[in-house]
This record gives structure tokens, sequence and C-alpha cells, in this order.
């Protein structure tokens, strides 16, 4: 027997009973973002009472860690008549002044063809993000007690790549030769995530050297020669001797991870170009690589803890990475993407 209560409410009803009993916080507002109506459930989600915020704009929950970059994205996407809809995480912020992080969705509201308002509906992310930071930890002690084991597997590697163990033909030596250098690569990704928790908390101990970029450089597309290779991609480096106020092996990673993701991003045979040259008394270094220019969405949290683009599996750890090591060394980090193609520059300290 089917139930026929709901066919004898107005569809205006309807409509109003789903927006108030939603258990998800709605809000819906004019094109500037003034408030004209909300649910119980962003009111409870945000700890306002409803004459306290209706009139007003959804900057009174605006939290300053979310970028100016993420709203300038998410108003140009909802602006956009052809658009009018974008769905991102943010972090809001409540009336006792804790923030929140929450997965936004707004769908436009229109009379015609004309938008004329928007309707927002807010998913509380505490519980996920509670979730995410337990894994986080478990995943730093998994990374931490592999330290041990890995140490004991450099060690025999290297007693028998150097045939302290006994004499190995050609092709073993070179085998064995290809597992040290893997291992190697191994401890540093290790180092590498300990160090961006190190980084977070401000622990991290830079040992800060005059340097010269460019013999880094090489080295570092030398280390990715390979992955080169596997793409079908060509890399080529310009410029000349450039010293900077660095921490070597950080200055190195951050090349690295630029260099990879690029000719990751780049089609086959494609041309990965980096430079090396000196403005505004700043050390300067591109990475620039062809293909189609990033969405303004991903590129608005391509700088972010899990923020990636155009990589199955990505994590986004590593462009996270890069700016946490290079403001840490005095620099900024910062990416350009158009039709030509994507661009990222690193402005470094010059030697003094």
């Amino acid at each position: 027997m089917v139930d026929s209560t709901l066919g004898t409410l107005p569809d205006e009803e309807i409509y109003r009973r789903g927006f108030e009993d939603s258990t998800d916080g709605m809000i819906v507002t004019d094109l500037g973002g003034r408030i004209v109506r909300v649910n119980r459930a962003w009111l409870q989600m945000h700890g306002f009472a409803a004459a306290e915020v209706l009139g007003q704009t959804t900057k009174l929950v605006q939290a300053p860690t979310t970028t100016r970059e993420v709203y300038q994205s998410m108003w140009s996407a909802i602006a956009d008549p052809a658009r009018g809809f974008w769905k991102g995480d943010l972090v809001n912020r409540r009336k006792d002044g804790v923030e929140i992080p929450v997965l936004l969705t707004i769908t436009p509201v229109r009379q015609g063809e004309r938008i004329v308002g928007y309707l927002g509906i807010c998913l509380d992310g505490r519980e996920r993000h509670e979730l995410e930071e337990l894994k986080r930890l478990y995943e730093l002690v998994v990374w931490h007690d592999l330290r041990s084991p890995l140490a004991a597997l450099r060690s025999i590697v290297d007693v028998v790549g150097g045939e302290i163990a006994g004499p190995l033909n050609p092709e073993q030596k070179d085998l064995m030769a290809r597992a040290s250098r893997q291992a190697k690569r191994m401890s540093a990704l290790i180092d590498v995530t300990l160090d961006l928790e190190k980084l977070k908390e401000h622990k991290l101990q830079l040992d800060l050297q005059d340097v010269d970029l460019l013999p880094l450089a090489r080295t570092s597309v030398e280390t990715l020669a390979d992955r080169a290779a596997q793409q079908h991609v060509a890399v080529r480096l310009s410029g000349k001797s450039l010293p900077a106020r660095v921490d070597p092996l950080h200055v190195q990673r951050c090349f690295e991870n630029l260099i990879k993701n690029a000719i990751e991003a780049s089609p086959r045979d494609g041309m990965v170009e980096l430079s090396l040259s000196s403005v505004d008394a700043r050390a300067r270094f591109t990475v620039h690589n062809g293909g189609k220019p990033m969405p303004a969405e991903v590129r608005a949290t391509l700088f972010h803890p899990f923020g990636t683009y155009g990589k199955r599996g990505g994590t986004g750890h590593g462009l996270y990475g890069v700016k946490l090591l290079t403001e840490a060394m005095g620099g900024t980090v910062s990416c350009e993407t158009g039709e030509a193609g994507t661009t990222f520059e690193l402005l470094l300290p010059l030697s003094s």
C-alpha cells in the first residue's frame, strides 16, 4: 500500500519541510552573499541564532584558515551563468571562534535563466577530519618505525655491493648499486614525511649554507632521467651558477618534486624547461611544462594538504611540502597556468 500523504501537501510545503528538517546545514544567500534563509542544522553547526545571521554576509563564518584564493575560485565559479556551481572543502568559524572543516556545495537559485541567489549545503567535516588525523598519526608511527629495518637493509646492501662478503660479477654489482640507490631514496622519502610534520610544528632545524643552485639542479635532472625517459619527455636546464642561502638537502627535494610533477604532467614527447636566474635580489628557479592548463578550482588548493591534479593516486603532499620548505628558508613558491602550459616558480634568498 502506498502512503499518499505526501501527495496532499503543496509543493511549497514539501520544499519548506525538506529545507528545515534536513540534517545537513543549508543556507540561502542573495547574489552578494547576504544570508536570507538558514535551516536549524546550519545554525546548530555554527552556534548562531537565526536573528544573528539573517541579513549578514557569509563573511560572518569565514575563517582565516581558508585562503583568499579558495574564495576567489568559488565566486568565479558560481558567478558564471554557464556554471553557477561550486563544491569544495572550507574551514568555517563558529560564533565561539572554534574553526570547523566543512564540505560545501553551492548551487544557483534561478528565476528563468537568471541567477538570483545561491543555495549552500554544508556537511560537517569534523568527524572526517578526526579520522584523517588519526590516520596521519598512525602513518607517522609506521614511517618512523620503518627507519630501523631500512637502515639494516642498507647496511646489508652496502656489504654485499662492496664485495666485503665476496666478489661479484659486473651484472651483480650493477644490481646491488641499483638496490643501494633505491634504499637511499626510500630513506629520503621517510625523512621528507617526518620533516613535514616538524615544519608544521615549527620544529625543523635547517642547515642554511651558501650554495650554488646550478649543481643541485643538474643532480635533480640526472636523478629523474629514467622517469623522463619512461614518459618520453625531454628535460632542458638553462642558466649559470647562482649562489643562494638555503638548506641544500631541502632545496634539492623541492627541485626534484617540481621537476617530477612537470614530467608527469607533460604530454608525450613534450619538453620540461628549467631555468635559473636572479630577479629583484632573489634566486629564481622555474619549471615549465606544456599541456592543458589547470582548472581554477584545482589551482586554488594546489599548495594545500591533499591538493593534487592529473596524477592517479597522488596525495598532494609533494607541493604542500615544497611550500612549507621554501617558506621555511625565506622563499616563496607560485604557479602560473594557461594554454601555453604551466610554470612553477621558486624564489629563494641570494647569498649575501
